[in-house]
């Protein structure tokens, strides 16, 4: 093979894995999105530098885990299928592409902030 032809494939693989990650993150939204609208006690969703979560409308973070501090905590547990999958879902790809360091922020109307 030559040189040439080998930068065409790390290219091509390059754009896959771009195209790839931009999917994944598109899907990363739409769960946290449909969360934020059934959920009107959460306020946003945020991930960055390896971590993620939802804000509440009590200014409280949630990482999914009952909170005695938190006082949407009650209503708001892990057990609950949207969230598990979403819990998935990234922790999954974060192994694989490190999607926990994308950073976005977003409520469930707001565009994504990724600079803040």
């Amino acid at each position: 093979m030559k040189d040439e032809e080998l930068f065409q494939t790390e290219d091509a693989y390059n754009d896959a894995e771009r195209a790839l990650e931009k999917k994944v993150l598109a899907l990363i939204e739409k769960q946290a999105r449909l969360l934020l609208h059934r959920y009107s006690y959460l306020n946003e969703f945020v991930m960055a530098m390896g971590t993620f979560f939802f804000t509440t409308q009590h200014g409280m973070v949630w990482h999914g885990e009952y909170d005695p501090n938190n006082p949407d905590s009650e209503e708001l547990t892990f057990e609950e299928k949207g969230y598990q999958i979403l819990d998935e879902f990234i922790l999954e790809y974060d192994s694989k592409m490190n999607i926990m360091g994308t950073s976005m922020r977003f409520s469930k109307d707001s565009p994504i902030k990724t600079d803040w």
